[in-house]
């Protein structure tokens, strides 16, 4: 409504060309000169499985479908949901780059059941039936998928022959079948390492975490009245982030990392003063468990200091040990426990020997330019 009100009052203007360039021209977002723009007003992000067009996207502010690159628009700290039609794939926070392992809380690997359903569903409704060039979900398959539901949260053998996925495909390819699970995972593996990202993943207790932090973000203690690091309030990071870890009994339980922009305060024996400094808080599970120092009785807060150098890239250590932590199993009575902390020997071994874990930040950049499609 906005453009076209720009447009009607610039149409009257012997000065029609130039006004109409200035006033309903590029959008807003796309003006990288400006930096009110560029910093406050408006971000984009990539939705990439390969790079996929034709998305439905909504979020506070913004609304649209991804163009032929798979970008969208955002605002810092934002939900973004994506929908096909009324078919929804999920929400996320805004970033640079977002793909389904985003759309699925709790998800670490392209083998999580929702992950692999999503991507094939992705893949069969492309265009042109080759994801290898992007994805292209027409505006045919939009309208048809306007009044349907899909449920991607089930196992892979029960989405299969999910009714409602057998007709919509069958309706609206040309295949009339689902792009397999193993060529989904391939190809959608296949993207994020082209496009320079890793899954986030768990392989014997070591993870690793992929983020590019913005440079743009605002120092939480300067904006919230000095107020120290608290998980429960977000006024006091920038953003956060979890991953599943299994313990030794098999137990589920969720990591949550925090990432605070630090200022450069010569006071603070931590962080020294120095610039292009955070710091990345680390918790277990909803009970905000405490992981950190050497006791296992009287846990304190893990907190990781992250610097980076002038080009965005670590200087400080890549790989963090988790060694103070205790699985909080359900049955307290219980005399098996899973393993426990070995706070005195952080080492994460195979077979595990302890309930630590690894955190590999060498993925983890500070304001690192996305390369240009």
């Amino acid at each position: 409504m906005i453009r076209q009100l720009n447009f009607w009052m610039c149409f009257p203007s012997f000065l029609y060309c130039v006004l109409l360039a200035s006033a309903c021209g590029d959008k807003p977002w796309e003006d990288d000169d400006d930096p009110e723009v560029s910093s406050v007003l408006y971000r984009q992000g990539i939705f990439l499985d390969g790079a996929v067009s034709g998305l439905d996207y909504l979020s506070e502010t913004h609304s649209g479908i991804t163009d032929a690159n798979g970008k969208f628009v955002y605002s810092l700290r934002e939900e973004v949901s994506f929908f096909i039609g009324g078919i929804e794939l999920g929400s996320a926070a805004g970033a640079e780059i977002l793909s389904p392992l985003n759309m699925v809380p709790g998800a670490h690997s392209i083998e999580h059941p929702s992950i692999s359903n999503m991507i094939r569903f992705l893949q069969t409704l492309d265009k042109d039936a080759d994801p290898s060039n992007g994805i292209e979900i027409s505006a045919s398959i939009r309208s048809a998928a306007e009044n349907i539901a899909i449920n991607f949260h089930q196992l892979v053998a029960e989405f299969e022959a999910d009714q409602n996925v057998i007709d919509f495909i069958a309706a609206n390819t040309s295949s009339g079948a689902l792009v397999t699970a193993e060529a989904a995972r391939t190809h959608f593996s296949e993207m994020m390492t082209a496009n320079g990202i890793e899954p986030l993943s768990a392989e014997k207790h070591r993870f690793k975490v992929v983020r590019n932090l913005d440079p743009r973000e605002q120092v939480p203690s300067n904006i919230n009245g000095g107020l120290p690091f608290l998980s429960t309030d977000s006024n006091t990071y920038n953003l956060t982030e979890t991953f599943i870890l299994e313990d030794s009994f098999g137990f589920s339980h969720t990591v949550h990392l925090y990432y605070v922009k630090e200022p450069m305060d010569a006071t603070d024996a931590v962080t020294s003063g120095l610039p292009n400094t955070w710091s990345l808080y680390v918790e277990v599970d909803d009970i905000a468990q405490q992981v950190g120092g050497a006791d296992p009785d009287n846990p304190s807060p893990a907190r990781f200091i992250l610097r980076f150098g002038a080009d965005g890239y670590l200087i400080s250590g890549t790989s963090l040990v988790v060694s103070n932590w205790t699985p909080v199993y359900n049955n307290t009575t219980d005399s098996a426990r899973p393993l426990g902390p070995d706070a005195d020997n952080p080492l994460v071994t195979d077979p595990p020997s302890s309930s630590n874990f690894e955190i590999d930040i060498s993925a983890v950049k500070f304001g690192v330019a996305v390369a240009a499609e």
